[in-house]
């Protein structure tokens, strides 16, 4: 991971937007950015770590009040003052490896205050230009605080103003511990541990394998039940079907002795009855007729000569009606009737016949329009009459006699019905062989309905077997999926258990690397090759120990200044060397509280030859001249910060450029 560049925006003494282009050159790593007390140098350190982590910069997972103090706290007041919800951001891009592609990220967090006082922090991250979404955005952080753990940023984010606090902290071996699975990789196997765990829960599939056995033993005592429940009603089906039968055969027998001896049937009674019925009906219907041709055509059927007259006069009188209308159009209209034929037609009409021929209907019509009328009926009234005469002609006498035959025959069919319905019934044993079959028939009918309720029953419980068969079908299937689970859940485990002494054995391995190279690192800096016989790292505990001459431990909190930020740097350097990993170091106030002896240690053994990025943030008085000539070969950038106390502005300027 290599910081290209870094951008701040209204953060501390920084009013405005501020580049600082750490892009190291070819060969030469190290960045120095000076400036004296105050102008700005840990605020710039403090940035970076706000920038990159958040909350997490300071042992946070949300934007706790702690935090949101911090943070307010670094809005420039001046630009607050212009605009009091304006916003401040810090921006870093940086270089990393994707597998085998090399990414650019740039990654902006950025804060406002509104008029309440609440914080609002916002996360922009680009990849190769393009901004990703809130997902994605989740996956760089979390990519981020893998390859540099929070709790390896004092380590790699340096100040040189904590190292007593950094190797007196009680969690100095816990960062070790961290740092070395993170910077090994092994910590990735805990992750894979963990999935696995999540995935192949014990306690989970144990419950659940318990509660799938329960519910299929559950499930075997219903269909036991149930299967229990279909024998018996199987049973008792059975048996009312040949107590039904058997009954069925006794009627029978009944009802033919009942046949023998000239009894008849109810359902025969019954035909019997209908047939009484319907020739009571048709006589009735019969009887009926007569009244209404009696009472309503008799007279006219009586008077029929005379009825037929009178229609017939009054039929000539219509016809004269007619003619006289004839006879009056013709006359009063015969010269417009001459007009309008003649306008019509002007080629073929010839007016002269017309009139004569008028003329001609005049007179043959007017000889009969004289005749008296004797009875002048309407419309209406002619056609009453033509009906009452059709009517009269309809009741002949052939009719009548057709009536009273139908009565007769009616009569005595009833007669003969009723003599048969009255003999099957006065006979006292034909009554009783009826009166026991009729019993059997009640017994019968009342076994039926309970046959078709145990068959109702029976239907149901086939239907309740067929679902719980299937329930236990699908439980088996997920008792057989929960052993085969099991099955799985255990090659996990072997898994887990291989990943664990796999991880065992390789962190023994990388520690002990890295206190052999802790222990060189160390004596390089120090330029004593005797100082440190040895140096362990317990691998368990990750409780660091040193011994010195004549086996005397040496103890880091005993050290001179110097001698613990060269041990700090060591530890830096080695934990990069072992991993074989790239990582970026900003170290603030690297030369402050040393001698002249371990300045030059750190400059010229470890500053000069550094293979890593290392971004050193010093006053002006820390490094001199002299020491920045013999970083020539390393040095690809220098930085100018200086704060006006007049503005309380802090200016960036790149020197030679």
């Amino acid at each position: 991971m290599i910081i290209t560049q870094i951008e701040i925006n209204n953060f501390g003494p920084f009013m405005g937007r501020h580049v600082f282009n750490l892009q190291p050159e070819k060969d030469r790593p190290v960045v120095l950015i000076m400036g004296h007390n105050g102008a700005g140098k840990t605020t710039l350190l403090e940035a970076i770590q706000l920038g990159i982590y958040g909350p997490f910069s300071l042992g946070l997972k949300s934007m706790t009040p702690k935090y949101q103090s911090l943070v307010k706290q670094r809005q420039n007041r001046l630009a607050r003052k212009e605009n009091p919800e304006g916003q401040f951001d810090v921006k870093i891009v940086f270089r990393w490896k994707s597998g085998r592609i090399t990414e650019t990220i740039q990654l902006e967090r950025q804060w406002r205050i509104d008029l309440i006082g609440k914080l609002n922090e916002t996360v922009v991250i680009y990849r190769e230009g393009k901004e990703l979404h809130q997902a994605e955005i989740f996956e760089v952080e979390e990519r981020i605080r893998s390859v540099i753990p929070p709790s390896m940023m004092q380590f790699f984010f340096f100040d040189g103003e904590r190292i007593d606090y950094i190797l007196r902290n009680a969690d100095f071996s816990t960062v070790l511990q961290e740092g070395s699975m993170n910077m090994f990789g092994l910590d990735l196997i805990d992750k894979l541990r963990e999935d696995l765990g999540n995935t192949f829960n014990k306690e989970e599939l144990l419950k659940k394998m318990e509660a799938e056995e329960q519910m299929l033993r559950t499930i075997r005592q219903e269909i036991e039940q149930y299967e229990d429940r279909r024998s018996q009603l199987f049973a008792l089906i059975s048996d009312k079907e040949k107590e039904i039968e058997e009954k069925k055969q006794v009627r029978e027998s009944l009802l033919n002795e009942f046949r023998v001896n000239g009894g008849l049937m109810a359902e025969e009674r019954r035909k019997i009855e209908l047939a009484i019925k319907e020739k009571e009906e048709i006589r009735l219907k019969t009887n009926e007729q007569i009244k209404t041709a009696i009472a309503e055509r008799l007279p006219f059927q009586m008077l029929g000569n005379l009825l037929s007259r009178t229609l017939q006069t009054a039929l000539h009188e219509q016809n004269n009606r007619a003619i006289k209308l004839a006879y009056s159009v013709i006359a009063e209209q015969k010269e417009q009737m001459i007009k309008e034929w003649v306008s019509k037609d002007t080629r073929t009409a010839n007016s002269e016949e017309l009139d004569s021929f008028l003329s001609f209907m005049v007179n043959h019509l007017a000889g009969k329009v004289d005749i008296t009328h004797i009875h002048d009926l309407t419309m209406a009234e002619l056609l009453r009459l033509q009906n009452l005469d059709i009517q009269s002609k309809k009741y002949t006498e052939k009719k009548f006699k057709s009536w009273f035959k139908i009565i007769s025959v009616c009569t005595s069919e009833i007669q003969s019905l009723r003599k048969q319905l009255e003999k099957s019934l006065t006979e006292s044993a034909l009554k009783n062989t009826w009166d026991e079959s009729e019993k059997y028939n009640e017994e019968i009918s009342k076994d039926m309905t309970m046959l078709l309720s145990y068959q109702e029953e029976a239907n149901k419980v086939i239907e309740l077997l067929d679902q719980y068969k299937l329930q236990r079908e699908r439980i088996l299937q997920k008792v057989n999926d929960s052993q085969r689970e099991e099955s799985t859940f255990k090659l996990a485990e072997r898994i887990q258990n291989l990943m664990i002494d796999f991880q065992t054995r390789s962190l023994r391995q990388q520690v002990t690397e890295l206190s052999n190279e802790i222990k060189n690192q160390f004596a390089k800096l120090l330029q004593k090759r005797d100082y440190v016989k040895s140096l362990y790292i317990d691998p368990e505990s990750f409780q660091l120990s040193m011994q010195g001459m004549g086996n005397i431990e040496i103890l880091p909190e005993l050290m001179s200044a110097g001698e613990r930020q060269l041990f700090l740097l060591a530890i830096i350097q080695a934990f990069m060397i072992v991993s074989r990993r790239q990582m970026p170091l900003v170290l603030d106030t690297l030369l402050g509280r040393l001698d002249l002896k371990h300045r030059e240690a750190i400059v010229k053994s470890f500053l000069a030859n550094t293979k890593f990025q290392t971004i050193v943030l010093a006053t002006d008085s820390e490094i001199s001249d002299a020491e920045i000539q013999h970083l020539t070969h390393s040095l690809s950038k220098v930085y100018e910060i200086s704060f006006s106390e007049e503005t309380g502005i802090t200016w960036v300027k790149r020197r030679g450029a």
